[in-house]
């Protein structure tokens, strides 16, 4: 069993190269073998002038599927020969036509014969053959047409890939795998701030035990993706709290101010002032208050996180998206790059979006960079739309999208 043999479609462009060799070299002697100097590859080129007469450049290359440059290249050998003469173009001088001399029209008509013999030989070698070597090449030139050979590798990799696949819920074992995955891929494109990491490294009283969801790709086991569901009331009521425990007050004390303030209601309560006021503090700022406090001005200084596919976490969305129970933002995506390109983005959109019905919400909301093109690429694939909200207080984020359900 020869290499061919053994490594088969692995080997199909080398193979169909050694036969095209093959060929040419073949042709090369069945030229001398006529009396013709003509090259093999100056063929088409002659071929199309001797059949069509006069043509451009650009029409050739065409018609032949070669590329300009080569097309150029051969009718520049041709005319070294003296059987094509360039002229220029009637109606713009600048496109270069090119046309068969008298010498060159003398060997088309010489090569009557030779057309013909080759022509009736291989017609009796298709005839031996088990098959139709012209239908088998248009079939698979149809086929690639549709879908390269590359496009057709990537969907088998990727199915081959998923029986290894699993999306998961979050686990405390992961805890370090999700951190690990968004400050990768956030630093990739935009830089880490202090809330990053606080939210990061507290994913369990950030957004799950405000009735948030984190999903896990796992791939044999090990996490290479993740992405979370985090609800906007919840977040928006965080935002909130936060900023009025960083009102002017004394270090540690409720301000009194109507003004974004907090009551000394229990934990989380806030004033009727109005929503999403901020105080002059310093944007994550924290008091000094009792545990309760702390926690929840640390829940609306953390939760400006850009995650991998650029949305950013729920303190930026309350800013600019409409707030209701039945909204969560999609975001802190993140595929390891050792692991891109298996359709790990969708699998985990797809897990999300599934959970958002089971808990009948309405909408998922998300923001996000159009500097990140696949990500807004994949949010197109699963359903979302661009929407135009309030001007988000960050930089980072410029675009919004959204979900209805």
């Amino acid at each position: 069993m020869d290499f061919y043999s053994k490594t088969g479609p692995m080997a199909l462009g080398s193979r169909l190269r050694r036969l095209s060799e093959r060929l040419t070299d073949q042709a090369g002697a069945i030229y001398a073998l006529y009396g013709n100097d003509l090259q093999p590859k100056w063929f088409p080129v002659f071929y199309v002038l001797a059949e069509g007469g006069e043509r451009s450049i650009t029409d050739i290359a065409v018609d032949i599927g070669h590329s300009h440059a080569s097309v150029s290249q051969i009718a520049g050998e041709l005319a070294e020969k003296g059987y094509i003469k360039e002229k220029k173009g009637k109606n713009d001088a600048r496109k270069r036509f090119i046309a068969l001399t008298q010498k060159g029209k003398a060997l088309a008509a010489a090569m009557q014969a030779q057309y013909e013999d080759v022509r009736t030989a291989v017609e009796q070698t298709m005839k031996e053959a088990n098959h139709d070597l012209w239908r088998a090449i248009e079939d698979w030139e149809f086929l690639l047409d549709r879908k390269d050979l590359l496009g057709r590798v990537q969907d088998v990799r990727r199915a081959r890939e998923a029986k290894r696949l699993r999306i998961v819920d979050f686990r405390p074992e992961h805890a370090k795998a999700f951190r690990d995955l968004n400050e990768r891929w956030i630093s990739t494109y935009f830089k880490m701030e202090e809330p990053d990491y606080r939210s990061l490294d507290h994913p369990q009283e950030y957004i799950l035990d405000k009735g948030g969801h984190i999903f896990m790709a796992l791939l044999d086991d090990k996490p290479v993706g993740t992405v979370a569901l985090i609800p906007m009331a919840a977040q928006s009521a965080a935002k909130a709290a936060a900023q009025g425990a960083e009102s002017a007050a004394p270090h540690g004390a409720m301000s009194a101010a109507p003004h974004g303030a907090m009551s000394a209601a229990p934990h989380g309560a806030m004033s009727a002032a109005p929503h999403g006021a901020m105080s002059t503090a310093p944007h994550g700022a924290m008091s000094a208050a009792p545990h309760g406090a702390k926690s929840v001005v640390a829940d609306g200084a953390a939760a400006d996180v850009v995650a991998a596919d650029g949305a950013r976490s729920a303190e930026s969305a309350a800013a600019a998206a409409p707030q209701a129970p039945d909204t969560h933002e999609l975001a802190k995506m993140a595929v390891s790059p050792e692991a891109q390109g298996l359709g790990i983005g969708w699998l985990l959109g797809q897990a999300a979006i599934e959970r958002a019905r089971t808990l009948h919400l309405r909408r998922i909301y998300l923001e996000s960079n159009t500097l990140l093109k696949p990500a807004i690429s994949l949010y197109y694939k699963l359903g979302f739309q661009r929407i135009v909200g309030q001007p988000s207080p960050y930089e980072r984020a410029n675009i919004q999208m959204e979900l209805v359900l």
